[in-house]
């Protein structure tokens, strides 16, 4: 298990998040992708995957793609920016979102299979996010065009910074 991961195994679940983002927040410093979650289902087979992540300012996350189910983000604390790609690799929009009381929308749902990323905007974002299940970690939901190695994904993460920068500043993010 990594331990980045943390597992609610509970019929009944309440969680403090206040309680929960100190121990997040050490396990992504301690992660190479500077990420963490604790997960609300109880089995990676699970219909539907609930998770409270946090994620630091260099954190990275590959472009994925939602196969045949929906997704959603609610922000609690902090900014980040979803980008969406082409079946190509290249951007198509982004979405900024903000904790609630914010300038941008707190509550993103992604209906159907987009290829798609997050860029943490803020010192760290925490965030709830809910989608279909099972999770299943290979293949369809990587695009062809993302490079197999660790090291080369990273380094692609590193430019898809530098092109969606490039992107928002040129085009609008996605309406409200």
């Amino acid at each position: 298990m990594m331990d980045n991961v943390f597992h609610c195994r509970d019929t009944v679940i309440g969680v403090r998040i206040d309680q929960w983002v100190p121990t997040l927040d050490a396990a992504a410093r301690r992660s190479p992708l500077r990420r963490s979650r604790l997960c609300l289902h109880t089995d990676p087979g699970d219909a539907i995957q609930e998770m409270l992540i946090l994620m630091l300012a260099d954190s990275v996350v590959f472009p994925h793609g939602q196969v045949g189910n929906s997704k959603s983000y609610h922000l609690i604390e902090g900014r980040m920016t979803v980008v969406f790609m082409t079946d190509d690799g290249d951007i198509h929009s982004c979405l900024d979102l903000a904790a609630a009381g914010g300038d941008a929308p707190s509550l993103f749902r992604l209906n159907g299979k987009l290829w798609h990323s997050v860029i943490c905007r803020s010192e760290r974002v925490v965030y709830h996010e809910v989608t279909g299940g099972p999770f299943v970690p290979t293949a369809p939901g990587v695009p062809s065009w993302l490079p197999e190695d660790e090291e080369s994904k990273v380094a692609h993460h590193r430019t898809l910074l530098q092109r969606a920068g490039a992107w928002m500043a040129k085009s609008e993010t996605l309406p409200s």
